[in-house]
């Protein structure tokens, strides 16, 4: 009922503590937060992510904020408003914007250094990529021009960062440590997207094939070398599309859709680290995949845009954009017909997973890849959720 009242938290009247640190009297204090952009209220919604409580405070983050960059240290979010082309940075333990920087065109992609000193943002507009200085709170200095930048990858250590178009054309690479952009080797598809391994000597490049327009879907490894310098090693054909991936210990997923307009049309591939080869195909929800998460009880939870969920002879709703994989028993089922998924966040050591479908909130449960009982109502629109404290 407060939430749609139009309520958001008193104005910050910040204080200092006895070191003279600035504190927000206003934050909440929880220690398991969600943030959740709110793109018609312009705030970040913060729950209590250990009990699925929606707390009365918001931050106001512009009018139309979009995606959430957090740094992993982490100590700071970058809220990306669309109108005006904003980014707004938070302090996530006092949570208060404390600067916004205007970025000189429209951005999809933002990454952030492990150290939470330096942004990098695509600007596909432009052709470029700038960074923000995070610890000055201004524009920084920089600017590559790289045509059709559009969406970033960083490596964990945040040396590399991987730069991508719209699957028409070749990838670059950053070195960060210069912003110097060393030779990418030639042998790719349709480069759309990347994961990296977790000691960052490889990336894994995901040519989208059909679904960007050009031949095969697949994976292409690049070692990355000293400065950045990449080679390329072996190439993983798979018969699905390859636009979103994560890891685990011993697989690569990927996601696509081969076949678009068909309920199920997707497909998630697995792909054996060791051998590079495809252990398990199964279908999906078809789409543009976004979004990809590894969940509790052994479960992958994947998120696409555009998806069909009408039956194309009945008209009737029949599935959602929203995937579930079960890693221990390969096969996939879809949610209800929800809307299209902008954000897959599961919640550390319990058997959650927030996911926002269609604007709207919603809380899965991983034992059985259902709603639980338990939901939280965004009055709103919700566009992204990202865990603070995990």
């Amino acid at each position: 009922m407060v939430s749609g009242c139009g309520y958001s938290a008193p104005p910050t009247t910040t204080t200092a503590n006895a070191n003279g640190a600035t504190v927000n009297p206003n934050a909440t204090g929880l220690t398991s937060r969600v943030f959740i952009t709110n793109q018609q209220f312009g705030v970040l919604q913060i729950v209590d992510a250990s009990k699925d409580v929606l707390s009365a405070a918001t931050v106001t983050v512009g009018s139309f904020p979009s995606f959430i960059v957090v740094a992993s240290t982490p100590k700071i979010s970058l809220v990306y408003d669309t109108n005006g082309n904003t980014v707004q940075l938070v302090d996530n333990a006092q949570e208060e914007v404390v600067a916004s920087v205007t970025l000189p065109s429209f951005s999809e992609s933002i990454v952030i250094t492990p150290d939470g000193k330096t942004a990098y943002a695509a600007l596909p507009g432009l052709g470029q990529v700038v960074t923000i200085d995070v610890t000055n709170k201004v524009l920084g200095t920089t600017v590559l021009s790289i045509p059709g930048a559009r969406r970033l990858v960083m490596s964990h250590n945040g040396s590399t960062i991987l730069v991508f178009n719209n699957g028409s054309g070749p990838f670059s690479i950053i070195n960060t440590a210069d912003n110097t952009q060393p030779a990418v080797p030639s042998g790719f598809d349709s480069p759309f997207n990347a994961v990296f391994s977790s000691d960052d000597t490889k990336a894994y490049v995901l040519n989208c094939g059909p679904e960007c327009g050009r031949a095969i879907a697949g994976v292409n490894v690049v070692n990355i070398g000293t400065g950045s310098a990449a080679t390329l090693g072996a190439t993983v054909a798979v018969p699905g599309g390859a636009t979103v991936g994560a890891t685990d210990t011993t697989n690569l997923y990927v996601a696509g859709t081969p076949t678009a307009g068909v309920i199920k049309g997707g497909r998630l591939s697995a792909i054996n680290l060791s051998s590079l080869t495809v252990s398990s195909s199964v279908p999906i929800s078809d789409g543009l995949h976004t979004t990809m998460a590894l969940a509790s009880n052994n479960k992958l939870y994947m998120g696409a845009q555009t998806c069909t969920s009408t039956d194309p002879i009945t008209q009737a709703a029949v599935s959602g954009c929203l995937s579930f994989y079960n890693i221990g028993s390969p096969g996939a089922t879809l949610s209800a017909p929800l809307g299209d998924v902008t954000a897959v966040q599961p919640i550390k050591n319990r058997n959650v997973v927030y996911a926002v479908q269609g604007g709207k909130l919603q809380i899965y449960d991983t034992t059985t890849d259902t709603l639980q009982a338990t939901q939280i109502n965004i009055v709103g629109k919700a566009f992204d959720a990202k865990a603070m404290d995990q």
